[in-house]
């Protein structure tokens, strides 16, 4: 008989992501660290160089907005790194909405976004 549940790497890495202790550092290619520990560049150089801070809701947005400016629409799911990063963070927030999961300003915000380009997703671009 099994004791515990099945698991695999992705419910580990989101548990520890998830953990409010702040135990752990997350490194590139799916590398985890404790905060306390100092590792070695020579060993682990290129992950602890890709390691970057999360941007706040606020950061993302912004940069959702500069893109919706920019682009005159919104971010596709079918471009470039970065676009794609903007696309998820978009429908991520929706789906937050949809679920009251997300602050009544935030929803507001993003609502209003996605009113004024909705309708760029729809036009056609003639050669």
């Amino acid at each position: 008989m099994n004791n515990y549940r099945n698991t695999n790497s992705k419910n580990i890495y989101a548990n520890l992501y998830t953990d409010e202790s702040k135990r752990f550092v997350f490194y590139s290619g799916l590398l985890i660290g404790l905060s306390e520990k100092k590792y070695s560049l020579e060993k682990y150089g290129l992950a602890i160089k890709q390691n970057k801070e999360r941007k706040t809701w606020k950061e993302r947005f912004s940069d959702l907005q500069k893109f919706a400016e920019k682009n005159d629409r919104l971010p596709k799911s079918n471009s470039n790194d970065k676009e794609i990063i903007l696309y998820r963070f978009l429908n991520i927030q929706l789906n937050r909405e949809t679920k009251n999961q997300i602050d009544q300003d935030k929803a507001t915000r993003i609502n209003e976004l996605v009113e004024k380009y909705k309708n760029q997703e729809q036009k056609r671009t003639i050669p």
